[in-house]
């Protein structure tokens, strides 16, 4: 399909404010994105691994139970874009 790879990042549930969040406190470990996004720990694991696996975000594993999560500059410009879309759909101008 077309739009297959975007499509799987917006259809995750607060995917886009999980990346948002970790570009706001990066680096950040997956126990502070659990206390501020109001979602599953499985929504969280799933989407972190799928914003990892399109290279939005960086996992630094620091330790067994210590990982670092980091926006990318893929992540950087994906935020951008997708405040361009939304900006779009509500014809206003892009921050």
């Amino acid at each position: 399909m077309k739009y297959e790879s975007v499509r799987s990042i917006f259809k995750l549930k607060r995917a886009l404010e999980i990346l948002d969040f970790i570009g706001e406190k990066s680096p950040i470990n997956f126990s502070d994105i659990e206390k501020n996004i109001e979602t599953s720990t499985d929504t969280i694991q799933l989407t972190l691994e799928r914003l990892h696996g399109y290279n939005l975000i960086e996992r630094k594993q620091i330790s067994q139970k210590n990982v670092k999560y980091s926006i990318t500059n893929k992540g950087e410009k994906f935020l951008k874009k997708a405040e361009e879309i939304n900006a779009f759909l509500n014809n206003k101008k892009p921050k």
